[in-house]
């Protein structure tokens, strides 16, 4: 017997399969009632009201911080002397646990890093920690097998509520991904966990 042969209104049998690109949010950022802190805290007990902020927000950008407590200077812009007067009210802060570290305020508290997408507040780029970044960025590696570094970059910038990915946002991303470094392996632009 024959086999039937296809015909030209029969396309002929493929067997691909459509890779169905897993979508998922990161939490939202969560902001801290500054004025309910401030109000427990002040006038004494400036670095716990810090220490506070960074339990709920951490890690924080300081440019972002100071924004956002310039009040508790009686200002409403952040100027030299604000800045004078927090580095002053900073003064010991390592006694609560807080670590400064290029612009940015941790917790010594052992948790892990997570990142966290627009929420409460609208970060800028250079406001969110390299590390913060990478643990996006890990994230979406674990979630794909591997990932082209511009499409990875605008993944994460879209997270972020950013649209456009600029030189700025490049070179966050770039320091972001240098925290993976002994993580991840980078051929020819393609990313994948080591």
């Amino acid at each position: 017997k024959a086999e039937p042969k296809p015909t030209d209104s029969q396309p002929p049998e493929t067997f691909e399969e459509v890779a169905v690109e897993k979508h998922f949010e990161f939490p939202a950022y969560k902001a801290a009632d500054i004025n309910a802190l401030r109000n427990r805290f002040l006038p004494h007990d400036f670095k716990g009201m810090i220490k506070a902020i960074l339990e709920i927000e951490a890690p924080l950008s300081e440019d972002l911080l100071l924004k956002r407590i310039v009040g508790c200077f009686g200002r409403e812009k952040v100027t030299s002397a604000v800045q004078r007067d927090y580095e002053q009210q900073m003064y010991g802060y390592q006694r609560y646990g807080i670590i400064r570290r290029n612009g940015f305020l941790y917790l010594d508290n052992g948790k892990e890093v997570q990142f966290r997408g627009s929420g409460d507040i609208e970060r800028d780029i250079k406001q969110i920690a390299p590390e913060e970044l990478a643990a996006g960025m890990f994230e979406i590696l674990n979630q794909n097998v591997t990932v082209d570094k511009t499409g990875l970059y605008r993944s994460l910038a879209a997270q972020c509520g950013i649209a456009r990915v600029g030189r700025a946002i490049n070179e966050a991303m770039d320091s972001a991904l240098n925290v993976l470094n002994d993580r991840i392996v980078i051929v020819d632009e393609q990313i994948s966990i080591k």
